[in-house]
């Protein structure tokens, strides 16, 4: 009985990586969508807005990393 086990190249454990973040962001982003729709507030607005700002930014940059991960 023998087990095949595949090596994962630095690489691909980065792209595994990245792709689990990503998913978090989104989670994130959607929650921070469901706040905005919830808040009345100025303040919160303003608050929910960079948030969705920052995480929309940090989706973006993380699917340009896992493309070039995967691109390499």
């Amino acid at each position: 009985m023998g087990f095949n086990i595949k090596k994962i190249s630095p690489r691909e454990r980065a792209a595994e990586s990245v792709s689990r973040e990503l998913r978090e962001v989104s989670k994130a982003i959607e929650a921070a969508d469901a706040d905005f729709n919830e808040v009345s507030d100025c303040d919160l607005i303003e608050a929910a807005i960079f948030e969705r700002s920052a995480l929309r930014a940090r989706y973006g940059y993380l699917l340009k990393e896992l493309r070039r991960l995967e691109g390499e």
